[in-house]
């Protein structure tokens, strides 16, 4: 197991005494692999991550929806589906597994290989089938903590200054001496220097970076990938994130992809593996992985916060017959309006449509 220590960080950070503000964090490779790495996760892991550290922000309307998942008996979402969502797998916990600060826990991920001998094929999932008809029973364990060249995105040489509304820059003297006058803290009276220690459950799951993502993704666009990054695939990763296998649905309104299944070749190629056969150890049972997870044909209601619970086809068309409601195919740039609003309000619905439509005639 890991060691507290292995789990904390300690970043000097750059304040400005009057207003108590943060000029600029130093750190290295560490701590701006962490950061870069909140651009992969699952947005049920955000959530889930919130709820377990008691954070009193709640993400718009996302909170609603986690729970309404939680409450969804076997009738409308079986307990492997279920799971899928409420601890949604991360596509890149191959490259995380070692970070010094592990959010996620990605080094507690576990891979599952068919063991037909001519097949190469690797599910994130137990009771996933492999597309070559068998059964998978075979538990890929990664003997190595760290994967092959390293974990995380970044070069190990590099150090950064990190802003308070996370901007991310290589260290030099004039981008410090900048980020002073931007304060009025050329006076080194005004300014002092603290030493802080991040760890999972000190103060990091509890800083508040609310609305800097978009400076934190330009960051990693900006930077040049010869200088910066170990290739030109971990800057990809981190700008086209995608979801993890089996994680999409069959009506793609929003265009993420999903990403490729993993293959006992790149797992062998990454770490020492071995192959453990679990066919003896619980009964098998396969699970439909991938298409949709939520089994139809059903009907439910689904409040302004993004509160959900199933109603019966009868009571629903009632009640839009009742509303008045227009029954209208939902497009991509409607669905893409409602996920940025889930995730700022606590009204997604009449923020994505309802005042949509009104702005347009006015």
């Amino acid at each position: 197991m890991e060691s507290e220590a292995s789990q904390t960080m300690s970043l000097k950070v750059l304040v400005e005494k009057e207003k108590n503000r943060i000029v600029f964090v130093e750190a290295n490779k560490d701590f701006v692999d962490v950061l870069f790495s909140f651009l992969t996760l699952p947005i049920g892991t955000i959530v889930r991550l919130t709820r377990e550290h008691f954070l009193k922000e709640k993400i718009g309307c996302l909170n609603n929806l986690y729970e309404s998942l939680e409450k969804f008996d076997e009738d409308f979402l079986s307990s492997e589906h279920k799971g899928i969502l409420l601890r949604p797998r991360c596509a890149t916990d191959v490259y995380c597994r070692d970070l010094k600060v592990n959010l996620v826990e990605c080094n507690k991920s576990k891979y599952y290989a068919c063991c037909k001998a001519d097949c190469s094929f690797v599910s994130y999932y137990q009771n996933d089938s492999c597309p070559c008809g068998e059964a998978i029973y075979c538990e890929v364990n990664l003997l190595d903590p760290v994967p092959e060249g390293g974990s995380g995105f970044i070069k190990p040489t590099v150090r950064f200054m990190i802003t308070d509304d996370f901007q991310v820059l290589p260290m030099s003297t004039m981008a410090g001496l900048s980020l002073l006058a931007n304060f009025g803290a050329l006076d080194g009276s005004k300014i002092e220097e603290r030493l802080l220690n991040i760890g999972k459950d000190e103060e990091f799951p509890h800083l508040s970076f609310k609305g800097c993502l978009g400076n934190l993704y330009k960051s990693v666009h900006d930077f040049d990938v010869n200088k910066f990054y170990k290739s030109e695939e971990m800057k990809a990763i981190l700008l086209d994130p995608k979801l993890a296998p089996g994680t999409s649905y069959n009506n793609k309104l929003i265009g993420i992809e999903e990403a490729a299944n993993l293959s006992c070749s790149t797992l062998s190629s990454l770490f020492k593996t071995e192959y453990i056969d679990l066919s003896s150890e619980s009964p098998l049972w396969e699970v439909k992985i991938g298409g949709g997870l939520v089994k139809g044909p059903s009907m439910f209601m689904v409040t302004d916060s993004l509160s959900i619970a199933p109603l019966s086809p009868i009571s629903g068309i009632s009640l839009i017959n009742r509303l008045k409601v227009p029954l209208s195919d939902i497009q991509e740039l409607e669905t893409l309006r409602l996920l940025v609003a889930s995730l700022v309000s606590r009204s997604a619905l009449t923020d994505a449509f309802v005042l949509k439509e009104t702005k347009q005639e006015t």
